[in-house]
């Protein structure tokens, strides 16, 4: 996947870009006025009301029960409320604002006009987000592969049950994460490494997750620069430029503002929250237990001894390490060959996901992107994608079904949660799959690549 890889946008793929944009909003609209997951959709209304009416680094101030920053998400996103606050204020009718009212509104799961223009517009980014990604996957793929998979990939995403319940349903930002991922990707394989780098970073800025694909991004960045000073020294800047511009307006909390990244492990030390990874086989629960007062009554520590009196959290940090290794170290010998970057991007997102602890549900949306972006004209790859579609959306209706799922929605989320198969409650073996798959992408990333002369993509056709 390099620029001699590909070839211009014919207007068959710029049909399907169209195509899959439409149909990846008409998808999320109806649903975006309706109330989201109280708990964080309230939660981001409150950072967004501090950050307007005391200052952006009012957010990191100490939450008086907790003891902790009262935002516990890197500052990029804050910056993302700000504005939609500001939003808010300015299509509201005259003497409404984003304000205190408003938010135990939301919290109330209210249904009224003002509580649903928040619900609107505080799902808007993540929303916009989902639907430029789609375009996005199948502008990518058409320009690299047929142009009929830009047509299936464009709608595989837009049509996808767990973005379209994440972002316009749940109110959550992992589509935010995964645009800038993918951008960021696209980027790097076209080497265009300022973009990357600066890419790479507001993804980070945004969610800590975007380590993951750390890897690919430092073999990208490295191959390019090489021992050239000058490009060195343009990496740099842009990366201390993007960094700064988004830290600077909280520098007088720099220390809370860094918790979110240096203390993420102390705020769910748990081998799971409610995400079926590999952890969930050892720590296997019937219900979510969103609304537990303490949770450690129900989810088992990540940082008690264990196996040779290891604690998960070292056993999960090791393992992902261990993959990371791995990955470098196909990307060097293989010289970052197309199926060998796309193997590696694969195995990175899910790996983050199944055998690192403290994962909540959503975390294994952006691998869904992300393995798009790494597509493969195989009908194994296209089984191996819908596996872990059904995977990640599974997993996002056992935990919780929104309102306007309807009572089909509720039914099927009821029905998740009363499933047993050998005694094993549903997140067993969905565990089961995603350790499969990792598995099998892990073989990919050694087999791919082999041959003398990579197969080039088949020429687009209209």
């Amino acid at each position: 996947m390099t620029d001699t890889g590909c070839r211009a946008a014919t207007r068959g793929t710029w049909a399907a870009v169209v195509f899959a944009v439409i149909v990846a909003l008409a998808a999320r609209m109806p649903f975006m006025t309706e109330p989201g997951f109280p708990a964080d959709v309230s939660q981001f209304a409150y950072w967004a009301y501090l950050s307007k009416s005391e200052g952006l680094s009012a957010v990191y101030q100490t939450n008086e029960l907790s003891g902790r920053p009262v935002c516990n998400y890197p500052p990029g996103y804050v910056f993302v409320l700000r504005g939609l606050a500001s939003a808010y204020d300015v299509i509201a009718p005259p003497g409404e604002t984003f304000g205190p009212d408003l938010i135990r509104s939301i919290y109330e799961g209210a249904r009224t006009p003002a509580t649903r223009r928040a619900y609107a517009i505080l799902k808007a980014p993540s929303v916009l987000c989902d639907v430029w990604l789609a375009g996005f996957l199948a502008y990518i793929v058409g320009r690299c592969w047929r142009t009929r998979s830009a047509w299936a990939v464009g709608l595989a995403y837009a049509l996808l049950p767990a973005a379209i319940h994440n972002a316009a349903l749940w109110g959550q930002v992992d589509s935010i994460l995964a645009l800038l991922l993918v951008a960021a990707l696209w980027c790097g394989v076209r080497h265009r490494m300022i973009a990357m780098v600066v890419l790479a970073f507001l993804a980070f800025l945004i969610k800590a997750q975007a380590a993951m694909l750390v890897p690919v991004f430092a073999y990208l960045l490295i191959a390019w620069a090489g021992r050239d000073t000058q490009r060195w020294g343009k990496a740099l800047i842009a990366i201390g430029i993007t960094v700064g511009a988004v830290v600077l307006p909280f520098v007088t909390m720099l220390r809370p503002m860094l918790a979110a990244y240096t203390q993420a492990a102390s705020y769910y030390p748990f081998v799971h929250l409610n995400g079926f990874s590999g952890w969930f086989l050892f720590s296997p629960v019937a219900e979510n237990h969103l609304d537990a007062p303490e949770l450690s009554q129900w989810y088992r520590p990540d940082d008690a001894a264990w196996v040779l009196r290891l604690a998960p959290r070292t056993i999960g940090f090791a393992l992902l390490l261990g993959v990371w290794v791995l990955v470098i170290a196909r990307l060097i010998t293989a010289r970052g060959k197309q199926a060998v970057l796309r193997a590696a991007v694969r195995v990175l997102s899910l790996a983050f996901f199944v055998v690192s602890t403290q994962m909540h549900e959503r975390y294994l949306l952006p691998a869904a992107a992300l393995w798009l972006f790494a597509y493969e004209s195989r009908w194994t790859w296209w089984l191996s994608w819908l596996l872990m579609a059904l995977c990640v959306t599974v997993n996002q209706a056992w935990v919780w079904a929104n309102p306007e799922d309807g009572v089909a929605g509720r039914v099927i989320s009821d029905k998740l949660r009363e499933f047993r198969w050998f005694d094993q409650p549903v997140g067993v073996w969905i565990a089961g799959v995603l350790i499969v798959l990792l598995v099998g992408q892990m073989v990919q990333l050694l087999r791919a690549g082999r041959a003398q002369k990579e197969t080039p993509p088949e020429t687009p056709t209209a």
